[in-house]
Order: structure tokens, then sequence, then C-alpha cells
């Protein structure tokens, strides 16, 4: 992987772990691929949408439901959708505890490893005066 591609993923993971968003459509979506590998698009003529979006770091929740589906009839689908956001709020709060472990135990581990050694003495070309050769690390004193 090249060093760009990893900053490239990186910065995605950290906005997608920032953003949280759950979307209900209601509609004939259109199912593909294999069971392995299923490719699910949005419906082409939905009828209707419930979309939370949660912004973890600055705390700004957005709902979005359509007018059709605030009726009577559809008080077990927000319920459903509803229950969506929580379990998916709890993924990334065991998501996120997980994470803080993991840095803690690297932090430990980084913090017993043993002091590193002085490498080789490399002599490189000193480009501003080539007569004087430049020493990596300096010699000690």
């Amino acid at each position: 992987m090249a060093e760009s591609d990893f900053w490239q993923a990186l910065s995605d993971t950290i906005h997608r772990a920032v953003n949280l968003r759950v979307v209900t459509l209601v509609g004939d979506s259109v199912v593909s691929g294999t069971l392995e590998r299923l490719e699910v698009g949005a419906p082409v003529a939905s009828a209707g949408a419930l979309v939370t979006d949660i912004n973890l770091a600055g705390g700004d929740i957005t709902r979005i439901v359509s007018d059709k589906l605030l009726g009577a009839d559809y008080a077990d689908l927000r319920a459903a959708h509803q229950e969506s956001v929580k379990q998916a709020q709890d993924i990334v709060a065991r998501n996120i505890s997980i994470l803080v472990s993991l840095v803690k135990d690297i932090g430990h581990q980084l913090g017993a490893l043993p002091t590193p050694t002085s490498g080789p003495i490399r002599t490189v070309q000193n480009v501003a005066n080539p007569a004087v050769p430049v020493t990596s690390p300096p010699p000690q004193q």
C-alpha cells in the first residue's frame, strides 16, 4: 500500500468514525451478487425514507422522515429504525472501547521496549562541502 493510500484510508476511517448514519428506505431495492458479496441498490422508486445522521464529535443529530412515514401505519417501521440507530450507537461505543484498549496496550508495549542501541555510523557526501564528510549519527565525544 502506498503511503498516500494509507493516509487516505486513515482519513476515510476517521470520517466514518465521526459520522454515524442509519438509513431506512421503503421500496423494492435491487439485490445482486453472490451470497458472500451481496450488492444492494437503493430502490428506484422510494415510498419513503427515514434517515438519522449523528456527528459523534459535535453531538449533532439530524433526523429526516418522509411525510408518508409519519402516520400511525408506520409506527413499527419508525420503532425498528430507532432500534437500528441504538444498535449502531452501541457498536460505535464498543469499537471505541476496543480502540482505546488497543492503543493502551501498544503504549504499554512500547514503554517496555529496551532503549535502542546506536546504529551503524554512516558516511554521506556533504553536498555543501564535498571535501568534509558527514557522519550519521555524529561521533560520540
